[in-house]
């Protein structure tokens, strides 16, 4: 590696890149003589008081880094430091003084790539591809939430990811924002107190010849930081890699044909539709056509209240005994949560805004030691074995999509009825409260997911998380990665799926995959699905009987087809049975 200033620029070459910035903060990555990345190294790190406006004071070199000082309107002291290592660079703001940060802005792209990748959910297609003077967003409040933090830089040939590399318990960001200018959103919740604070920092990663090396290379640099954590070894039993039956589509259909072929204007009516006598139904269906899935997945609707561990009586009678009889079958049963839903907790367990619970505080010790009684209710007096966490994509912002107050069911996703919305943090002084300060974001959720994986493991080591949080952040908290619904509209299935696949399997390449399969257009894109669910994760069917879209019943060759690809899947991965410590 060499360094040297020349005239007015300061050049550093390595084995595989040059990196050149000018005294008005202009700076060019190039290899092989061809610039693929020119930026203006201004950024700017906004607090609530004020919007950051900054201008180069001097550039300097220290060593084999980079410093870039700035004059800051908010700030005592700001500069970005520009670290290099000989395959990729490190972009680190740093401020100086005491304020609440709501964003961050990194850079602004000039020239070079003209497209980036979003490696995140879509609805309807997968790689999303934008151009690069079109924004996008990388949320906590996506379906895969969140997805990783990066965007993949690519002129069609050459894949390069640029994206956030923060220490651990420094997430505090809730989405980040990318397109020519890179935007950490902290909402308020990111406290500076009368002190030097570096901010997350950006890392320009390897090139590649393609998305998902480009991806990888991104992690492995995150590994190599130890900003996420490195698996090495991990305990998968035997159970946890068998097929699943879980039953929300069924419970879709039956909800359709009884009301019109619809669900009303909102999903949340299905789960009066989660039953014991429905499920017993759905499973006799599965088992008079031989087939037998290793895992039964209890979906949305079956507790009292969602956030407590105890059962509606009135439609699951004897929930105990519906898992004992499914034991004595050899299989295992999950129960769906979110802990994103306040319904049955007290005030004082939960974030609050104005005096109203917003979502449980997983940083409040009262309310974790209740989520211990309820999981420990769940696994040992029911004797469930885990759980199927969903809604993450809820997660509380001050002004991203969902800004619900999540008290029920009728609080998710719902972006239009007054009552559960509040408003957006710029149209009141107050922030939601929470009892530690500066965790937000991406570390709130976080905190939800490891809160009750620490706990289930406590009450019952073999007990089964399965998440859509499809980031390397929560790679010690998640056994398995569920790639989540479509939109009941798409053709584009097996597009999409494999594209959630690849980036569950490189986020974390110990997640067991849970392949999903509900929302499908119709019962062609079903069968096709199925086919290839092996190659992607664990096969699942959440139809017994018929389509919840297209109300087409599944034929006795549907039967067929399910049946040898559960029991293809189980013979082949039998080894798991001789060997249950293995990797």
């Amino acid at each position: 590696m060499k360094i040297e200033k020349k005239e007015k620029i300061i050049l550093l070459k390595t084995s595989s890149y040059s990196f050149e910035i000018n005294e008005q903060g202009i700076f060019k990555y190039n290899e092989n003589n061809s610039t693929l990345l020119e930026a203006n190294i201004l950024s700017y790190a906004d607090s609530i008081d004020n919007i950051d406006k900054t201008k180069i004071k001097n550039i300097s070199i220290d060593n084999f880094d980079i410093i870039v000082n700035f004059d800051s309107s908010s700030w005592e002291n700001e500069q970005m430091l520009i670290h290099f290592n000989e395959h990729y660079i490190v972009f680190s703001l740093i401020v100086e003084g005491s304020s609440k940060i709501t964003n961050v802005r990194y850079f602004n792209i000039i020239d070079g790539y003209k497209k980036y990748i979003a490696p995140r959910f879509d609805w309807s297609t997968f790689p999303v591809i934008k151009n690069i003077d079109e924004n996008d967003i990388l949320s906590c409040q996506q379906w895969l939430s969140p997805p990783p933090f990066a965007m993949v830089l690519t002129d069609n040939k050459d894949y390069q990811a640029l994206g956030v590399m923060a220490k651990k318990g420094e997430n505090n960001f809730e989405r980040v924002q990318i397109g020519k200018e890179i935007k950490l959103c902290f909402e308020g919740h990111l406290e500076v107190e009368n002190c030097e604070y570096k901010l997350p920092s950006l890392v320009l990663s390897p090139k590649a010849d393609n998305l998902e090396k480009a991806l990888s290379n991104y992690i492995d640099i995150l590994k190599e930081n130890r900003c996420i954590d490195t698996i090495d070894n991990k305990i998968i039993p035997a159970w946890w890699n068998k097929p699943i039956f879980c039953g929300w589509g069924q419970m879709r259909y039956d909800y359709r044909r009884d009301h019109d072929g619809h669900e009303n204007g909102n999903f949340v009516n299905v789960t009066d539709y989660c039953s014991q006598n429905r499920y017993c139904e759905y499973i006799n269906d599965l088992e008079s056509n031989d087939i037998n899935p290793g895992t039964i997945i209890i979906d949305m609707g079956w507790a009292k209240n969602a956030a407590l561990g105890k059962e509606d009586l009135d439609k699951w009678p004897n929930l105990k005994d519906f898992i004992k009889k499914e034991h004595d079958k050899g299989r295992h049963v999950l129960l769906w949560y979110s802990p994103l839903v306040s319904q049955g907790l007290n005030d004082d367990c939960c974030l609050t805004l104005h005096g109203r619970a917003v979502a449980p505080d997983p940083t409040n010790e009262k309310y974790v030691q209740l989520l211990r009684d309820e999981i420990t209710y769940m696994l040992k007096e029911l004797d469930a074995d885990g759980f199927k966490i969903d809604f993450t994509q809820n997660t509380p912002s001050e002004e991203d999509v969902f800004t619900t107050y999540i008290n029920s069911f009728w609080g998710l996703i719902n972006e239009n009825n007054e009552k559960h919305i509040y408003k957006k943090r710029t149209e009141r002084t107050e922030l939601i409260k929470v009892s530690k300060k500066n965790v937000w974001g991406v570390e709130l959720l976080k905190l939800y997911i490891e809160n009750i994986y620490r706990i289930m493991k406590d009450v019952k080591k073999d007990s089964l998380l399965i998440t859509h949080t499809c980031n390397p952040y929560f790679s010690e908290v998640v056994d398995m990665l569920r790639l989540n619904d479509l939109d009941g509209e798409s053709d584009a299935v097996l597009e999409i799926m494999k594209g959630r696949s690849m980036l569950a399997r490189i986020s974390c390449d110990k997640w067991l995959i849970d392949t999903d399969n509900d929302l499908m257009v119709d019962l062609k894109h079903w069968r096709d699905y199925i086919t290839i669910q092996a190659k992607l994760g664990i096969p699942d069917t959440y139809y017994t009987n018929h389509i919840a879209m297209s109300f087409e019943k599944l034929t006795q060759d549907d039967y067929s087809l399910l049946k040898n690809v559960f029991e293809s899947f189980e013979y082949e991965n039998n080894w798991r049975e001789v060997n249950e410590k293995s990797c």
